[in-house]
């Protein structure tokens, strides 16, 4: 992991006695709008914008080039075998309803518009489903999270498995399966451990594909974006995000501008994912924003929008949530003939996350809907045939997807949720939302209807409308009276049929024999749109063919009338790369006609960059028909990636278009950085090691190159890889020197080298797998690991790092040549039938040790303690084998019910083998003061985080002081102690030789921990000048360093004259110097300081703390300065924060803040402004002077006299800068010098 360093305004105790998490993750706080001037819903809801967020670090993918064919195929479900139930997530307290429900039974107002529709069943193919097959079967796990979507050539079905997601490749046009396999196996880390709830999306306007699920350990949701439109042996990045706590039931959705991500949260997650550079596989973020829940409901998440069709929606729209509001469950009152959708825009920067904006709720009026089905949270209500367990209505959300298209005249949004239309009867609720005018326009109601022709339950839906705005809407049925078992079925609309109905007619996809044995249900289900006609529905959903035992079912189905007049564009190739001026290659249009349109149609560019042209050889083109494209890009074209369209018009039909990306450079890129492995490293595995780099500016691929020489006269190793990091797996030998360098390349040709790193491999050979292990399979896990050492094989020691929840299942075995022996082989049997239940492999097996992995196996975690054991057969069989060759590491789980991840394994040859495990050490450093004092002191605030995966030992920090600096002593800084941070009674002992302080800390530091905060206290010379010192520290320990990014901090710090003022963080000024004398003990006072409020922003300052930024409520702000009206500023004291706080007034009963001036006593006499808005006319259009206050010190609990030196400028006031803030400590008053 990598830090930045925190500001180095303040050192506050957040830094240190923060949780781990918090270390590894700067957060910006979303800022509130004040309630002057803020719009209103009909409710009275205020709809605000959220501006800030939380961003997250860079991070890297991780890639994978394989076929996914020859992944691990999930073992399927046996009688016997274990059944696993995931809870419903419901993070943080149920606030209670607003008003009490009631059982009687509700008539749904829209019923009646359904069943007076005349039934229009001349849909022929609508009716019948062109396929309809098995998808996923039951895996043991309730409820499947069924989910699926089609691409150009394939439909990708996902379902929760017993160890993480389960995913199933098939052919589209035959529905023959392709691919079996488990999504963790694309996965590293945390994410090499799935959990489930899947996802699974085609990116329709970049053609790729997106899935993802949630780790089981770590808050991680795993995102795999594929490399190409082939998901089977295309390649895909896999990306492992932290959210901040558990992000349950995350749904996603396509956007330009990002992948937008709903969660249920404690606070409701609503994440943007930088979709540009997950497509390129770089080193990708998100920013999360957050918004207030509902009361009654405990599980909730706000539904992102999924755009579909050829035509995007308009440059720059934000992203768009939704959800439901039943005033009767969530308030206000006053409501009873109506309820709201609820729309939340995102609108996410991911250069600058802090000027990302989350705006809403936006309420639109819809007929009254009831989500009291068995109540607000209860998961049993829909009663099935002969048995008391009821299915989860799932009544919380509206269902995954919110649907988006924009057809040119107008933009749609579609969705569904479940309502109840009598006592706790399930009908679906569906809506079409729609926007005229593009984003000067509002979004409006333009249709609903509810679907409930009879007494089945209908619930679990999902919906989408085809490329001519027909709907279809797939669900689930049942009810408490056999033959009415968990069923498949769906229904749908013409775009010409009337408002608010679905009169085409239900259609059976599959027919349940046999009720459910668990409550919980579906979870959601999938309606999609094929990319390639737009006209075909694809829906997947679980049913119950067999008591108690889901099964899955994929069908497809369309609309007769969408296959009429229409047409389709496509162009190849679709990507290009030009070196600017020049002219891209001929582009190849195809002008596809759906049944027998034979209309002209017109073809011409859209959205394409400044000094891009073309034009067609054949224009308009006859469909079926084709056209070449020639395009050229002039000198004036930006350089970097442009996405434009070729668009097809005809008449008054839609528009089509084909997606045209542009790579424009102007020159050779420029050399990259290396980052890792750092320069003179050492330790360096030879048997897999990830080199990384900066990314450069309109790079298109680097070339990695690596030699035995810094001359690069022998280049042992090279690839050309299209991001700026590449794994080597073979072709290094260990305890040897190596040199590379990396050269970015485009389209005008290759740049300079980088500078050339050196490094050392490490003595042991490592394959890095993070792979799962097949459950309950004695075929197991094969791992191959190549060795270019020569020499013959002696005294070898093997290193493994298995997890698994227990190992008596486990059997390991290694492989060269035609010998084999047992490792590991089910520890604890036959002692016990089930062997060892001790969790976790994690150690080093040699033939000298005393221990044995046989006997001496622990029933705890981890299971084998010691650093040494004795495997299950001598290693001496390998002895006077050649080392060079593939050795092959096998393991094995030999029975059902636990399972576990192949992490890495190392082979040991001979002795000396190096420092034993992993340790990725973080540094973290900052000043305290800053500015120093010439003639002060100064302290170096430094912690050491172990991020694992392996207990750190030596671990120590060296500091180089610059001249001006001398070492004087060290503290302990903090005295928290979390659980897994450094055992108590570790402490940190620090010598001086010279320049350079060496603090080592006592003891180890466990994985996942940080270390007791370190104070380094040093003297600043009288001697020194004003301006500019750098200090350097580096962390070090006994193991190895994955990451070495993140060991090294140079912070500066500013030297100024002495000062006659007390920082209020309490470091006082230093001891002899005149000024001294003359300071009264009890002024606090910041000295001179820089704090801006510019136009528009909303700033707090906390004068005890010194905290200076975007306000957020209930903080401790003392100071306030914000818009108000027309954006003029206002001041702000507080009712709501610790206590009232009032500003001085310009006098007595005023409410106008005065501008005082040198002399001023602030104190019991002086005049106050009450509470809340205070009223700033003296202060605008400019002024200079100070702001009195009178405040509660959260510190002390008394109430402070103080002042603000402030600058005010413009006729509202901004921007506005704070130069100096002071106050009493000890509640007396206090007087402007």
């Amino acid at each position: 992991m990598a830090y930045s360093n925190p500001p180095r305004a303040r050192w506050a105790c957040g830094l240190l006695c923060g949780s781990l998490t918090a270390l590894a993750a700067a957060a910006a706080p979303a800022a509130h709008v004040h309630a002057a001037g803020v719009p209103t819903n009909v409710t009275g809801t205020e709809i605000r914008t959220y501006v800030g967020g939380e961003g997250s670090d860079p991070v890297w993918p991780t890639v994978f080039n394989g076929d996914v064919r020859q992944l691990p195929t999930p073992r399927a479900w046996e009688p016997g075998d274990s059944i696993r139930e995931i809870p419903k997530g419901q993070p943080g307290q149920q606030t209670p309803s607003k008003k009490p429900l009631s059982d009687a039974p509700h008539v749904d107002p829209l019923l009646d518009l359904q069943r007076n529709a005349e039934p229009s069943r001349n849909q022929r193919v609508f009716g019948t489903p062109d396929l309809n097959f098995a998808g996923g079967g039951f895996s043991g796990v309730n409820p499947p999270d069924t989910v699926g979507v089609v691409g150009p050539n394939h439909y990708l079905q996902a379902i929760n498995g017993s160890s993480g997601t389960q995913v199933r490749i098939y052919d589209k046009n035959t529905g023959e399966q392709v691919a079996n396999f488990m999504m963790q196996s694309l996965g590293s880390a945390q994410c090499a451990s799935g959990l489930g709830d899947p996802i699974t999306l085609y990116d329709q306007f970049a053609d790729r594909w997106l899935i993802s699920e949630f780790s089981n350990s770590g808050n991680r949701m795993c995102v795999y974006v594929s490399q190409s439109n082939d998901p089977v042996s295309g390649g895909w990045y896999a990306y492992n995000f932290q959210a901040p706590s558990f992000p349950d039931y995350p749904k996603y959705g396509v956007w330009p501008t990002a992948y937008f991500v709903g969660t249920n949260e404690s606070t409701l997650g609503l994440y943007a994912f930088d979709r540009v550079k997950m497509l390129a596989g770089q080193p990708a973020t998100f920013i999360r924003l957050s918004t207030t829940k509902l009361s009654g409901f405990g599980f909730q998440m706000i539904q992102p929008a999924d755009a579909d069709g050829a035509q995007q929606p308009p440059t720059g729209a934000p992203g768009i949530f939704a959800r439901h509001r039943d005033t009767e469950a969530h308030g206000p009152t006053g409501f009873l003939s109506e309820d709201f959708l609820e729309l939340f825009f995102f609108q996410p920067d991911f250069t600058t996350p802090a000027n990302s904006t989350l705006t809403g709720p936006v309420q639109i009026s819809i007929a009254e809907i009831d989500s009291d089905l068995c109540g607000l949270s209860s998961f049993n209500c829909f009663p099935q045939p002969g048995t008391s367990t009821a299915l989860d209505p799932l009544r919380e959300v509206v269902m995954h997807r919110l649907q988006y298209r924009n057809f040119g005249t107008h933009e749609a949004l579609i969705g569904t949720l479940v309502t109840d239309v009598g006592t706790n009867h399930g009908g679906k609720r569906w809506f079409e939302l729609r926007r005229t005018g593009g984003l000067a326009g509002s979004w409006a109601l333009h249709q609903e209807g509810t679907y409930a022709p009879d007494a089945l339950n209908r619930f679990m839906g999902s919906i989408s409308m085809d490329r001519t705005g027909n709907i279809a809407l797939g669900y689930g049925t049942n009810n408490g009276t056999a033959p009415n078992y968990p069923s498949l079925r769906y229904t749908g609309r013409l775009a010409g049929d009337p408002l608010g109905t679905m009169p085409q007619g239900e259609n059976t996809i599959a027919t349940g024999a046999a009720s459910n044995s668990s409550n919980r249900f579906g979870d959601y289900s999938s309606m999609n749109v094929d990319p390639v006609d737009d006209c075909t529905f694809w829906y997947t959903h679980q049913y119950n063919p067999t008591n108690g035992q889901w099964q899955t079912r994929i069908a497809s189905f369309k609309f007769d009338a969408c296959l009429g007049d229409g047409f389709g564009v496509s162009a190849a190739p679709s990507n290009h790369a030009i070196c600017a001026p020049d002219t891209l290659d001929p582009i190849n249009v195809t002008v596809t006609a759906f049944n027998a349109f034979s209309d002209p149609v017109t073809l011409a560019l859209q959205g394409e960059p400044a000094g891009v042209t073309g034009n067609f050889t054949v224009n308009p083109v006859v469909p079926t028909g084709n056209s070449v494209a020639n395009i050229s890009v002039g000198a004036g074209t930006p350089a970097g990636n442009h996405t434009f369209q070729i668009v097809g018009t005809s008449g008054a039909l839609p528009p089509s278009s084909a997606d045209i990306n542009l790579s424009v450079a102007t020159a050779a890129p420029a050399a990259t950085t290396l980052t890792t492995p750092a320069d003179a490293a050492t330790g360096v595995s030879a048997g897999s090691t990830t080199f990384a780099w900066s990314a450069v500016a309109d790079a298109i691929d680097y070339t990695l190159e690596i030699a035995d020489s810094a001359s690069f006269s022998n280049i042992v190793f090279t690839t050309t890889v299209a991001t700026n990091t590449a794994t080597v797996s073979a072709g290094l030998d260990s305890g040897t020197a190596y040199y590379w360098r990396v050269r970015a390349n485009n389209a005008c040709g290759s740049g300079t080298n980088s500078a050339v790193f050196m490094f050392t491999t490490s003595t042991e050979l490592c394959s890095i797998v993070n792979a799962a292990i097949p459950d309950s399979s004695p075929a197991g896990l094969n791992n191959a690991l190549t060795v270019s050492d020569t020499g013959t094989v002696d005294d070898l020691r093997v290193k493994l790092d298995i997890s698994h929840t227990w190992v008596g299942d486990v059997k390991v075995t290694l492989t060269k040549g035609s010998t084999t022996i047992d490792l590991y082989n089910r520890p604890g049997v036959p002692a016990s039938a089930y062997g060892c239940s001790g969790g976790d492999i994690t150690t080093t097996l040699s033939d000298a040790a005393t221990l044995s992995v046989q006997t001496d196996c622990q029933n705890a975690t981890p299971a084998f303690p010691a650093a040494e054991y004795r495997p299950a057969q001598p290693l001496s069989a390998f002895n006077g084998q050649s080392l060079a060759g593939t050795w092959t590491l096998n393991v094995s789980d030999n029975a059902g019910g636990d399972t576990g991840t192949l992490n890495s394994w190392c082979l040991l040859p001979g002795e000396g083998s190096g420092p034993a495990g992993t340790a990725d050490l973080a540094l973290v450093v900052t000043d305290m003061p800053d500015p120093a004092t010439i003639g002060g002191d100064l302290s170096l605030l430094a912690t050491v985080a172990n991020f694992g995966p392996d207990t750190a030992t030596g671990v120590s920090v060296e500091f180089e002081l610059p001249p001006e600096l001398t070492y004087v002593s060290s503290n302990i800084v903090n005295s928290h102690r979390d659980e897994g941070d450094a055992p108590r009674g570790s402490a940190w002992n620090c010598s001086a030789a010279g320049s350079t302080v060496t603090c080592d800390l006592s003891g180890s530091l466990p994985s996942v921990s940080m270390a007791p905060g370190l104070e380094l206290i040093t003297a600043v010379s009288g001697a020194a000048s004003a301006g500019t010192i750098s200090t350097t520290a580096t962390v070090s320990g006994d193991q190895i360093d994955p990451d070495s990014s993140n060991d090294s901090v140079t912070i500066t710090t500013e030297l100024e004259g002495k000062t006659d003022f007390i920082f209020a963080n309490g470091f006082e000024c230093a001891a002899g110097l005149p000024d001294c004398a003359t300071v009264d003990p009890d002024i606090v006072d910041s000295g001179p300081v820089n704090l801006v409020v510019g136009p528009g922003q909303d700033m707090m300052l906390n004068l005890v703390t010194g905290f200076f930024g975007p306000y957020a409520a209930n903080s401790g702000a003392d100071f306030n300065i914000y818009p108000g009206t027309a954006g003029v500023m206002y001041f702000y004291v507080f009712a709501d924060e610790v206590a009232d706080q009032s500003s001085v007034a310009d006098g007595p009963s005023s409410g106008q803040v005065a501008v005082l001036a040198s002399g001023t006593e602030i104190g019991p006499s002086s005049p106050l402004t009450s509470s809340g808005q205070a009223n700033t006319q003296n202060w605008i259009g400019g002024a200079t002077g100070y702001v009195g206050l009178y405040f509660r010190n959260e510190s002390t609990g008394q109430f402070n006299y103080g002042y603000v030196e402030l600058q005010t400028t413009g006729p509202n006031g901004f921007p506005a800068t704070i130069t100096r803030y002071v106050y009493n400590s000890a509640g007396n008053p206090i007087t402007i010098p």
